[in-house]
């Protein structure tokens, strides 16, 4: 026998509407339209409708659901109505518990398609109709991470958000290209700037500026680009043409890529070097670490007859150091700049005339990025030796087109006979000789992910620096280093 003449609150739910249509997909609107209709021939009230969007059934703990549970249970309402029974939940235990509690306050469940009203159908019927809607969600769950499977082979990007910089192509009933990403006619090169300027350095904040200003798409409520963003924005494979769904499941060819994999690289080694702040105005702030603790250490200048010095800050709220490290300034910068000199290949040159340095640096960014393109054969297989050419060829053009920029007295890429290399020495020398520290740092942490400081053997000022400083580079593994606002226990680098 079924209940009349209650007050009950309608609910639907819909997982994925996945342009989903036919028979088997109810509507919000169609479930809707049921419970009204079944709620007047039995002289029903509704309450209230509550919809959810997106929520797999599977889920027990959804907003408007736990808030019709509640009010069953205050006595606001009799019970709750749904248009068919698997709308109400698809997890067999989690559902038997709900109506458990729904019964304990004398409500009740009813469900349009299924006729059933919980009040008089008994727990054995409940069981096997719950058993089966779990069944049917595990299924609709396979097949569609089948479909999401056999959509990344085809080249298809499987989000329902469309990446900044692209746009999805229309259903046009071709397997191959239906709903392909294709480059945005006027955001694309939007994007591939925004990796340019993270590559040589740019800080997020500018970059957010410049998206900003170029009305780049962006999802959330404010529209707006900031820092807080950029680094996911730019870590994003997408953007070298890959499809993926999950780990595994990756295909490297699905679309047009916006950047090459050598400048995708540099934005995220880029977006690893600590900013300089107004606290860290030393050229190795943020980089030179306590290897007894992991934390950077603080500068502390020169007073009196004592040295301007990097020291560790020994206690922090993580815990203390047990050993803390003190070391000259001086010798430990010009250490550093040295050694970063030498890693890349040059030694320590002197200041040279007045020049352009922003024309060497572009000539010199322009000549490695030549180099490292040319030599790259992994890039080679993934693109084909028809695109890598091409894009060595427009980069060998990039580099020859930047040389006559640099000013005579400077040692411009290439050399005088056109077989030498741009002296790394040179632009360093400048930087130092205006006091561009900003800019130095900028160019080392570029390669530097960080500088380890041990502590002295002894008090003697004769033992080698060297003996005491570990440099980490960016192509080695990536560090664990202590960040703002998570919890990191004083941890020593050894080496």
């Amino acid at each position: 026998m079924t209940s009349k003449g209650l007050k009950l609150l309608a609910y639907g739910r819909v997982s994925d509407v996945r342009g989903r249509e036919g028979p088997s997909f109810i509507s919000p609107e169609d479930q809707m339209e049921r419970i009204r209709g079944y709620a007047t021939a039995y002289s029903h009230t509704i309450l209230e409708e509550g919809l959810e969007w997106d929520i797999s059934g599977g889920v027990m703990q959804r907003p408007v659901f736990d808030r019709f549970l509640q009010a069953v249970r205050d006595g606001q309402a009799h019970g709750i109505i749904v248009a068919k029974l698997d709308r109400f939940a698809r997890s067999s235990s989690g559902a038997l518990a709900a109506i458990e509690e729904i019964e304990k306050t004398d409500g009740v469940l009813i469900s349009v398609s299924e006729q059933i009203d919980s009040s008089t159908a008994g727990k054995f019927l409940r069981t096997i109709l719950f058993a089966a809607a779990q069944w049917e969600r595990e299924r609709i769950g396979e097949a569609w991470k089948s479909a999401r499977s056999h959509a990344v082979e085809r080249g298809i990007h499987v989000s329902r958000h469309v990446p900044p910089g692209y746009e999805r192509l229309p259903k046009s009933g071709d397997a191959d290209s239906d709903r392909r990403l294709v480059p945005h006619p006027e955001h694309a090169q939007t994007m591939m700037t925004a990796y340019t300027m993270a590559a040589r350095g740019d800080s997020y904040s500018r970059i957010a500026t410049y998206l900003n200003n170029r009305s780049l798409p962006v999802g959330g409520k404010d529209g707006t680009w900031t820092a807080g963003r950029i680094k996911r924005l730019l870590a994003n494979r997408v953007y070298l043409g890959e499809a993926r769904s999950g780990e595994g499941n990756v295909k490297s060819d699905a679309h047009k890529p916006l950047v090459q994999e050598l400048t995708w690289n540099m934005a995220q080694r880029r977006s690893m070097a600590p900013p300089l702040t107004e606290k860290s105005e030393t050229l190795l702030g943020g980089l030179c670490r306590c290897a007894s603790c992991s934390f950077a250490m603080k500068s502390q200048q020169a007073r009196g007859s004592s040295v301007a010095i990097y020291r560790c800050p020994t206690q922090s709220l993580h815990g203390r150091c047990p050993a803390p490290s003190t070391v000259s300034l001086e010798r430990l910068e010009g250490h550093v700049i040295e050694q970063f000199l030498a890693h890349a290949g040059e030694a320590t040159g002197t200041p040279t005339e007045d020049g352009d340095t922003e024309a060497m640096a572009e000539a010199i960014e322009a000549e490695r990025s030549y180099r490292s393109a040319l030599l790259d054969t992994e890039l080679r297989r993934q693109i084909g030796d028809t695109d890598h050419a091409q894009m060595v060829a427009g980069l060998h053009r990039a580099w020859q087109d930047a040389l006559p920029r640099v000013k005579p007295g400077r040692q411009a890429p290439g050399g005088s006979d056109g077989t030498g290399s741009a002296k790394l020495s040179d632009l360093v020398a400048e930087l130092q000789r205006r006091g561009d520290t900003q800019g130095l740092r900028d160019l080392m942490a570029a390669e530097i992910q960080a500088v380890f400081v041990r502590p002295a053997e002894s008090r003697s000022k004769k033992l080698p620096i060297s003996d005491r400083v570990r440099i980490v580079w960016q192509d080695e593994e990536p560090l664990e280093l202590p960040r703002r606002g998570q919890r990191f226990e004083p941890r020593a680098f050894a080496w």
